[in-house]
């Protein structure tokens, strides 16, 4: 037998015993000696009580009296199962305990016309051990419901029904009850249960730690279940779940244990969306892309503008503050109005300027002369092109070089010198052709998620302010700018494949060129989330600057103690 079966027998034996164990095999269980009104013309009836460790199947024996006597006793077998297990090959309990008790009826007591008595004679523990030990258990792979209510409820049943509802004893019905009592015939007052076998598999519903509901998939193979928002910027959400997509994991936060007839849903509330469309227009009216322009929410994030203008603003960008303004430095913002749309969406127009001065063209009745006249005019606006060329070259030409040549890389190669000469050839150049060259390659510095804009800043307001000495200052300030700006992404790199010790080199040298509050932030960052070279990875990956590397109420803090 399996050492977590148990049989337990109870009855008045003796007339001066009173109700007591006659054999017990296994765990000890409490068999209470309970009161059963309106079963008293049958023989013999089944009960079933489930507690949280165990279920117990008991037979009833009614007209038993004690060994020499006439005074009517008691007389109860039950069989215990442990929580979780069965019988295999399909055997019910109901036949392991009939069987046992057809045992003890046949050695053990004395049946006559009046009923039953007592023998005297010792059970002998052996026998009832070998029937048992002909019965195996197995998972039971099915839910385990207590029986955990007060008073008893009735199952009129015969010997069938009996068996069935033994072997797969988890009904809904039955927990509010303390025991459920079958019989085939019967005048108990008791509340009367009607349940079908097989026994329907009905599945709990909860959505996270929730039960919110039940459902027969049998009779209903979907439900729709409505998660609440939790935040203002969710809505509330109808999820409908195909049950038979659920169980074979196809249905994505909803999992389904069928053996605890159970469907647990993890869904969040989707999240609300505002469709924003963007026009952009010159001062003039011309219309232009607004690709040009970048769109940023408060908490930081960037949203790429495509052709069309067509925005897709979700989560907490739908209720949050955002800015709009030039991605390209030859435009300036001038004005932009937003309109409520009839389909909940937004448009937004922008106007702006361009910062680009026109080339003028020589006068018709003007004679160009040298060194004066309508070229001399055009001089300045042209070296002021040919310097905006001539620099983007140069710090394009060094860019291409760290990221070919690593760390290894020198500003003064031979491809940066390829660039400048094609850069020269371009002073020639007219208004537009200037401008897509310092457009590919603001764009082409924006591929690379660097903090950029103070750079461009830099180079734009020195060509603006000193454009008749651009060429003059192009070796000794181009690069500068591009030595400190190589220097930046020589660190941002360092800093996103871990390089601790490359990183730590490059805060050591007293020539560096980063600014005083990147070395600031990268020290307390690298302080912060330790010297391992994945924890550095894993958190710099999720940065864009130098400036959101540490969360802004640490970065407040720093600048403002200013320590290192």
């Amino acid at each position: 037998m399996s050492s977590s079966l148990s049989l337990h027998i109870y009855g008045n034996k003796r007339s001066d015993s009173g109700f007591a164990p006659i054999l017990v095999i296994g765990t000890p269980l409490a068999i209470a000696d309970s009161f059963y009104p309106g079963f008293e013309s049958c023989t013999e009836f089944y009960v079933l009580h489930t507690a949280e460790s165990h279920t117990l199947y008991t037979v009833v024996r009614n007209g038993v009296s004690s060994i020499g006597a006439a005074r009517t006793g008691s007389f109860k077998m039950a069989l215990g199962v442990p929580r979780g297990m069965k019988f295999a090959d399909g055997v019910s309990p109901y036949d392991v305990l009939t069987e046992a008790y057809r045992y003890y009826v046949a050695h053990y007591l004395a049946i006559g016309i009046a009923g039953a008595q007592f023998l005297d004679r010792d059970e002998q523990v052996d026998e009832f051990r070998a029937i048992l030990s002909r019965y195996r258990l197995e998972p039971a792979h099915s839910p385990h419901r207590p029986t955990a209510g007060t008073g008893f409820a009735v199952v009129t049943a015969d010997e069938a029904t009996t068996r069935a509802i033994f072997a797969d004893p988890a009904y809904r019905e039955f927990q509010a009850y303390g025991e459920v009592v079958f019989a085939p015939n019967h005048a108990s007052m008791a509340p009367r249960l009607n349940v079908a076998t097989p026994r329907p598999k009905v599945y709990d519903i909860y959505l996270g730690n929730q039960r919110v509901g039940e459902i027969n998939p049998a009779i209903k193979p979907s439900f729709t279940i409505n998660v609440p928002a939790t935040q203002s910027y969710e809505e509330n959400t109808a999820y409908t779940i195909q049950i038979a997509k659920a169980m074979q994991g196809a249905e994505p936060g909803v999992k389904v244990d069928e053996s605890e007839e159970r469907i647990v849903c993890r869904l969040s509330p989707r999240l609300k969306t505002i469709s924003l469309r963007i026009e952009a227009v010159l001062e003039n009216g011309e219309a232009i892309s607004p690709s040009r322009l970048v769109l940023r929410s408060q908490n930081g994030r960037s949203y790429p503008i495509p052709e069309r203008g067509e925005v897709q603003l979700e989560g907490p960008d739908t209720e949050l503050k955002w800015s709009i303004a030039p991605s390209d430095y030859t435009l300036k913002m001038l004005s932009h109005t937003a309109t409520q749309l009839s389909n909940g969406g937004r448009l937004l127009r922008v106007t702006l300027r361009s910062t680009l001065k026109p080339v003028n063209s020589p006068r018709s009745h003007g004679c160009p002369t040298s060194g004066g006249g309508s070229q001399s005019r055009r001089l300045p606006d042209l070296l002021l092109f040919a310097g905006i060329g001539l620099a983007v070259g140069l710090l394009l030409g060094v860019l291409i070089g760290f990221f070919i040549w690593g760390h290894s890389a020198t500003p003064a190669t031979a491809a940066k010198q390829e660039q400048v000469s094609k850069d020269r050839s371009a002073a020639g150049a007219d208004t537009k052709d200037i401008e897509q060259m310092y457009k590919d390659y603001q764009s082409r510095l924006g591929t690379i998620h660097e903090p950029i804009d103070s750079l461009l800043s830099e180079v734009y307001e020195w060509l603006q302010t000193e454009p008749a000495s651009a060429f003059d200052l192009e070796h000794e300030e181009a690069d500068r700018l591009s030595l400190q700006y190589n220097e930046v992404l020589e660190a941002w790199y360092a800093l996103k494949q871990g390089q601790v010790e490359s990183l730590n080199k490059i805060l050591q040298d007293k020539d560096s060129r980063l600014s005083d509050s990147q070395k600031m932030i990268l020290k307390e960052f690298v302080r912060v989330n330790g010297k391992k070279a994945d924890e550095l990875k894993n958190k710099a990956a999720a940065a864009e600057s130098f400036e959101n590397l540490l969360p802004q109420e640490s970065l407040d803090q720093l600048i403002e103690t200013g320590a290192h």
